[in-house]
C-alpha cells in the first residue's frame, strides 16, 4: 500500500483520473465508459482528491455531468471502510482478549495499516457523500485539507 504524501500547493496539478478518460474518450470523458472502467481508475481518483486536483473547474464539469463516478466512489470507499473498520475492531478484540497474534511484530504495523485505511476511507467517503448531497465542491477542497493538515501534524499519511 501506497502511503499518500500531502504537499501544499498552490497550484493543483493535473487529474491523472480525468486526463486519462478525456485522453482516451475525448470531452465526453466517463460519460460513454462502464462502471467497471470507472471503478478500475478510482485509485488514481482518491489520489487526485487528496491532492485537490479535482477541485478545478475544468474536472468538477466532468463530475456534475456524470454522477456516477461519485457514486461508484462512494460504494467503493464503503465496502473499503467496513473492511477496514472489521479489521480494526478484531484487532483491538485481540489485543484486549490477550490473543497469541497480539504478540506478533506484525501486529503493530498491521493494526497502525488498518487505522490508517480506516481513516483515508472515511475522509474520502464522508467528503464524496457531502458533495453528492449538495453539490458544493467545498466538500472536495475538505478532502484535500484533512489530509494536508494530517500531514502537517507529522502523521506518515492516509493509506489506500
Amino acid at each position: 500500500m501506497r502511503a499518500i504524501r500531502q504537499v501544499l500547493n498552490a497550484k493543483p496539478k493535473n487529474s491523472k483520473f480525468f486526463d486519462h478518460f478525456i485522453k482516451t474518450n475525448g470531452e465526453r470523458a466517463t460519460v460513454d465508459v462502464g462502471d467497471e472502467e470507472i471503478l478500475k481508475y478510482l485509485r488514481s481518483f482518491y489520489i487526485d482528491l487528496s491532492y485537490g486536483n479535482i477541485q478545478q473547474e475544468k474536472y468538477l464539469q466532468y463530475l456534475w455531468a456524470d454522477p456516477r463516478i461519485v457514486r461508484i466512489a462512494i460504494n467503493d470507499t464503503q465496502q473499503k471502510l467496513m473492511s477496514s473498520y472489521i479489521i480494526v475492531e478484531s484487532l483491538k478484540f485481540a489485543r484486549g482478549s490477550n490473543l497469541q497474534p497480539t504478540l506478533l511484530e506484525q501486529y503493530e504495523p498491521t493494526f497502525y495499516e488498518a487505522q490508517s485505511r480506516y481513516f483515508t476511507y472515511s475522509v474520502l467517503n464522508k467528503g464524496l457523500v457531502d458533495f453528492i448531497n449538495t453539490g458544493d465542491p467545498s466538500y472536495l477542497v475538505a478532502i484535500s485539507v484533512q489530509f494536508n493538515n494530517l500531514m502537517n501534524r507529522g502523521m506518515n499519511g492516509a493509506t489506500l
